[in-house]
């Protein structure tokens, strides 16, 4: 029996699973369409045929640089934890905001030195001013 071939319950339907592009994707085979017997032969001859297009893959796996300093796939940050007094504090690094590789600099830097290691603030704008208190501004002047 092949592990990325399963019978799923719920939708009567035999799935395949494989991960391309660092995503795992699934195809399902439903009985309503192909009969049992005959979906589970789609199934396979589906990933088989996956397998001689050079589609098939493994689940990328993600090194921590450090221990204390790790990537959450389900927030899709890296996270670090660090000691400050007494107690244990964590932050979490955007990978959407950062990119993958500054996000993970920031937690390595902030875990290196909890203190100083980063001081976030914005990039030099003013304020967002709401619209209506513009209008108001406008208004009195």
């Amino acid at each position: 029996e092949n592990p990325n071939i399963i019978w799923e319950e719920l939708n009567e339907s035999w799935e395949v699973y494989w991960y391309e592009n660092n995503k795992l994707t699934a195809r399902p085979f439903p009985v309503k369409k192909f009969g049992v017997e005959r979906a589970k032969r789609e199934a396979y001859a589906f990933y088989e045929q996956l397998g001689k297009d050079g589609r098939l893959h493994e689940k990328k796996k993600i090194e921590s640089p450090q221990p204390g300093v790790f990537f959450d796939e389900r927030l899709q940050d890296w996270i670090c934890f660090f000691p400050r007094g007494n107690h244990r504090h964590s932050r979490a690094y955007s990978v959407t905001k950062y990119g993958f590789e500054g996000a993970q600099k920031l937690a390595v830097a902030k875990q290196n030195d909890p203190v100083n290691g980063l001081l976030h603030h914005r990039k030099g704008r003013a304020p967002v001013i709401p619209f209506r208190k513009q209008r108001k501004a406008l208004e009195s002047a």
